[in-house]
């Protein structure tokens, strides 16, 4: 961004936590006019100091900009502070960008309140630390109409090193960046587990390290591969089939067990590996798990449904 672009920029920021502040210095450093809004003045001192704006509402912070970002906790907290008479008016207009981590209900209960209010939306999901902010490994996904994204891309340009406009449909990032996490999240807290099986056996960690992240290639291979089954539909078993990941995740529990640990990771892979057994997908790719999953589910609301007593009629 140009140094004479970037001072004709005015953005709000609501929040100014590790994430909102360290946006918002980013933002300054750049010559963007920012100003911040936090429910404990104090916070914002630091910001002030180096260029940035206070304002002393938020309703004062949303009439300042045309791009507001909010760092706030959660959604449900940014639309209790979005409430009332003054903030009707300040919104109308504006572009109003959520970063919080909040699932595709709430997303979609945020557009139709900035709806009702005259105020675009985008939605943006921060999948970085405060101190990755402005860098090439910082990515941000962003989803709402294109040209509104286009409209304010050199600010997300700015923030992050990799925007990407997930998709139109407002709640596409809360899609994303929930599932991102899952995956992420459920291999890092297996690591940790493992971790505990190999120290308490005795082994050198650095060793397990070694290995661990040597079988990372093939984790890449098996994870396009189950996407690919899933989209194609073709969950042919032709290498390992669910039946034998049921039996071997229980050798493996064993072998926890005989060092006197519980893997909770293996327990609900055994779940999930059963589950799919039981749902006639023994002897297909273990890729399976994911209909089993979306089949058991909607067999549970059609219980549930079954057992709901009939409306009266009156």
């Amino acid at each position: 961004m140009s140094e004479s672009s970037a001072k004709e920029r005015r953005v709000s920021i609501l929040g100014t936590g590790a994430m909102g502040t360290a946006i918002a210095k980013r933002l300054l450093s750049e010559g963007t006019s920012v100003t911040v809004w936090n429910r404990s003045k104090e916070k914002t001192i630091g910001l002030r100091d180096i260029g940035a704006d206070v304002a002393d509402s938020a309703d004062a912070a949303v009439s300042a900009s045309p791009l507001v970002i909010s760092c706030l906790l959660s959604t449900p907290v940014l639309i209790q502070v979005l409430r009332g008479p003054e903030m009707t008016t300040a919104l109308r207009g504006r572009t109003l960008v959520d970063t919080s981590t909040g699932s595709p209900a709430d997303v979609n209960l945020l557009s139709e309140f900035a709806r009702l209010r005259g105020c675009n939306q985008l939605d943006g999901k921060l999948m970085f630390y405060p101190a990755q902010v402005g860098s090439d490994q910082a990515v941000m996904y962003i989803a709402g109409p294109e040209e509104l994204y286009r409209a304010h891309a050199p600010v997300f340009e700015s923030i992050v090193g990799t925007p990407l406009l997930v998709g139109t449909d407002i709640a596409a990032a809360a899609v994303l960046y929930n599932a991102v996490w899952t995956f992420y999240y459920s291999g890092l807290f297996g690591f940790l587990e493992a971790l505990a099986f190999v120290k308490r056996s005795g082994m050198d960690p650095e060793v397990f390290v070694d290995q661990a992240l040597a079988s990372t290639p093939d984790l890449v291979r098996q994870v396009r591969d189950a996407a690919h089954r899933v989209g194609t539909g073709d969950l042919g078993g032709d290498q390992a089939a669910v039946a034998v990941y049921v039996d071997g995740f229980q050798t493996m529990r064993n072998a926890f067990g005989e060092v006197g640990l519980r893997s909770r990771m293996l327990e609900t892979l055994s779940e999930l590996s059963s589950l799919a057994e039981a749902g006639g997908y023994g002897r297909a790719d273990i890729a399976a798990v994911t209909n089993a999953v979306i089949e058991e589910d909607a067999r549970q609301r059609q219980r549930q449904r079954q057992l709901e007593p009939e409306p009266q009629i009156r």
